[in-house]
């Protein structure tokens, strides 16, 4: 079966008010810009509802493995044990929404989505690697309807690491472990006042969790920033990414367990592959103190496939199982367990994808003092198209 869905979501429109009162001091708070590619500001008093920030400090401190033990300690947040040791695959809830492919919880990248399809198939399966991520920003309650759909249980945007300002500058690290595990991360950068470039790898291999989950991730990004003069800038990014795995969605009954804690009865037979390719290009206009216009486009194309063995109809072999005997593999299956000697009878499903989508969202950022109350307002509106086959 194949069908194809096109999503458009046009002239969405985004208007925010936030008065902010001064206290019995008569102290005035001063409300910060919305930053380029941080949702939320540096005076974290102009946010509404609930926010939390894990910033670079604290990662540093903490030297978390995964974006999950980033997340562990953020409150409301919570993730489903991973299916993998990198957490390829986040399964992450917010107040106890459905943590499953995070699809109740919206994620970015800088402000750009990172769903396979934001509006159409908002399933998780591509998370920046964590050796690119600067600040991680989570924002629960009133605030979160700001930045796009799928946000009922919130809105979390990994912000990556900035651009060198001054001359080069770059690091070089490896990691390694049991289980055949290595990760290697390179990172190489330089800038000016007029503006820079950096330049990102990461390749991670190794045999998993469980037997016969093995993995293969390799993500390559470029990044560049061009100041055009004091109140004009241009950020760009560009980024592949390739991951290659067996991990599997099967788990363990009573019996396996006893028999194989470490086991994966499927893991040979089922494999993932996921192809991703993404630009996006922001410009910020810094009208005056009070106003600054962000204006910025996004491109994303992906392909994934999967094949995961089933104990139900669906595999490769469905139209040629009954040609001669006239046995389904359904009644093959009838009362197996799932497991990898049952493989050759029962077969998988194959299910390959493509998906791609693209959108432009100006935004006006403004400090003013409407009715004698020091405020700051969001006006915007997003434009996003999005195309999807699945099979």
């Amino acid at each position: 079966m194949m069908f194809k869905k096109k999503v458009l979501a046009s002239l969405i429109p985004l208007v925010f008010i936030q008065p902010v009162y001064a206290d019995e001091t008569n102290d005035k708070i001063k409300l910060d810009k919305v930053e380029v590619t941080g949702i939320l500001p540096e005076k974290l008093e102009a946010v509404p509802g609930s926010f939390d920030v894990v910033t670079e400090k604290e990662m540093e401190a903490s030297r978390p493995f995964s974006i999950k033990e980033a997340l562990g300690n953020v409150p409301g947040v919570n993730i489903v044990q991973n299916e993998d040791p990198l957490g390829l695959a986040q399964n992450i809830g917010i107040r106890g929404m459905d943590p499953r492919r995070t699809s109740r919880t919206l994620l970015l990248e800088d402000g750009m989505p990172l769903f396979l399809a934001p509006y159409g198939d908002p399933s998780s399966h591509y998370i920046p690697m964590l050796e690119r991520v600067g600040r991680i920003e989570v924002v629960k309650g009133s605030g979160q309807v700001l930045y796009g759909p799928q946000t009922v249980g919130g809105m979390i945007n990994f912000v990556t690491k900035p651009i060198p300002k001054n001359g080069f500058a770059g690091s070089v690290s490896a990691v390694g472990g049991n289980n055949d595990f290595y990760g290697l991360h390179a990172n190489v950068g330089y800038g000016t006042d007029l503006g820079g470039f950096m330049v990102d790898a990461i390749k991670k291999e190794g045999d998993g969790i469980r037997k016969n989950h093995k993995f293969d991730v390799e993500e390559y990004t470029l990044k560049g920033q061009l100041n055009i003069t004091d109140r004009h800038t241009l950020i760009g990014k560009v980024g592949y990414y390739k991951e290659d795995s067996n991990v599997s969605e099967t788990g363990l009954g009573e019996v396996d367990y006893a028999r194989d804690k470490f086991q994966a009865p499927s893991g040979k037979n089922d494999f993932f592959e996921h192809e991703r390719k993404s630009a996006q290009l922001q410009h910020i206009f810094q009208i005056d103190d009070k106003m600054k216009l962000s204006t910025q486009a996004y491109y994303v194309d992906s392909y994934r496939t999967s094949f995961r063995q089933t104990d139900a109809p669906g595999g490769y072999d469905d139209d040629t199982a009954g040609s001669s005997t006239g046995v389904t593999v359904m009644d093959r299956c009838s009362g197996l367990t799932l497991t990898e000697a049952t493989a050759a009878q029962c077969g998988g499903r194959h299910r390959p994808r493509s998906y791609n989508y693209w959108g432009v969202e100006p935004r006006l950022d403004v400090s003013h003092n409407l009715f004698g109350i020091e405020s700051d307002a969001v006006l915007g509106f997003r434009y996003h198209e999005e195309d999807i086959r699945r099979r």
